[in-house]
């Protein structure tokens, strides 16, 4: 075998061992910041601390993506991993813009200027809730949308079916 197989097949042996969720997460997490080429070491580390079983695959090979065109790269390897994890793959499809409702809502928040701390105030939601909301948009339920939204952003939060 050469060195990227060895490699591949470290962490997919690793990854068997994340929960079905946690495999999903780090998808989406990745998708995140690679699919718009916004990549940085320091994600890169947050990643291999959050799945530090699977990091002798992510070092490697996500360091090295980090240097290059990296999106076509991640698509490739996320492909390699929904070959071996079909159901995966149709979980993906459906969280993925649930997932990216958490980076709107803090760019929402951001662009008003407001801390974390005012925001907890003004939403009456704790800093570590609007963090994990933020980082994960599938945590969110109506209750802590509608207090995010009407209270901390003073916005209208109205869901239409069509």
């Amino acid at each position: 075998m050469n060195t990227k197989n060895d490699n591949l097949f470290h962490f997919f042996s690793s990854f068997e061992k994340l929960s079905d969720n946690d495999k999903l997460l780090f998808i989406l997490k990745s998708d995140d910041k690679y699919e718009d080429e916004n990549k940085t070491v320091e994600f890169i580390d947050q990643l291999n601390r959050k799945f530090s079983e699977v990091n002798a695959y992510t070092i490697t090979e996500l360091k090295a993506l980090g240097k290059k065109n990296v999106s076509k790269d991640w698509i490739a390897f996320k492909n390699e991993i929904f070959k071996k994890y079909n159901s995966l793959e149709s979980k993906y499809a459906l969280e993925k813009e649930i997932y990216k409702i958490g980076s709107k809502l803090k760019i929402f928040r951001e662009e008003l200027n407001i801390s974390l701390e005012e925001f907890s105030k003004k939403s009456e939601l704790s800093i570590s809730t609007i963090r994990k909301v933020e980082n994960d948009g599938r945590l969110l339920s109506l209750t802590t949308m509608q207090k995010y939204v009407n209270l901390g952003l003073e916005k209208k939060f109205k869901i239409e079916f069509y």
